[in-house]
């Protein structure tokens, strides 16, 4: 291998399985209360047990990818309408982020 040439080399490569991201990092993510699910245009969140802080609203589709993130400011915390009309028909993983803590709850687009 002759290395004193112009140009990039890539040595001790290491690939990672898993997706970025996914709920499967979230080991103590607490249940959130979401409806109607099944759903075919909207879901509404319960945001009162985030009450008080700034939140990250995220939605994954079953494969893993994000299909929505939007910050949320404490004083829109009651409940949160989030339009999933857009999104194909699928199993998702909703995510609820603050600095304090981590909510979840999977619901299905029909």
């Amino acid at each position: 291998l002759d290395t004193n040439q112009e140009g990039w080399m890539l040595d001790d490569m290491e690939l990672a399985r898993g997706v970025v991201g996914s709920v499967s990092s979230l080991g103590n993510a607490l249940p959130i209360s979401i409806y109607p699910n099944p759903t075919q245009d909207f879901i509404i969140v319960d945001m009162r047990e985030v009450e008080g802080e700034p939140a990250v609203i995220e939605v994954y589709n079953s494969a893993g990818m994000k299909m929505y993130s939007e910050i949320i400011q404490p004083n829109l915390m009651s409940d949160y309408t989030v339009d999933v009309s857009g999104m194909p028909i699928d199993s998702y993983h909703l995510l609820v982020k603050s600095t304090e803590s981590a909510y979840y709850q999977n619901f299905m687009k029909r």
